[in-house]
C-alpha cells in the first residue's frame, strides 16, 4: 500500500506489541532498528 509504514500498535515498545500498516507520520513507533 502506498504511503503506509510498519507501525507499533498503541505507540508501545513492549514485547508482544502488535505491528500494523498505518499512514506514515514519522512518529517514534514507526522508526525501526534491525539488529
Amino acid at each position: 500500500p502506498a504511503d503506509k509504514c510498519l507501525d507499533a500498535t498503541g505507540n508501545s515498545s513492549a514485547n508482544g506489541t502488535r505491528a500494523q500498516l498505518w499512514t506514515c507520520t514519522g512518529a517514534a513507533n514507526q522508526k525501526w532498528t534491525v539488529a
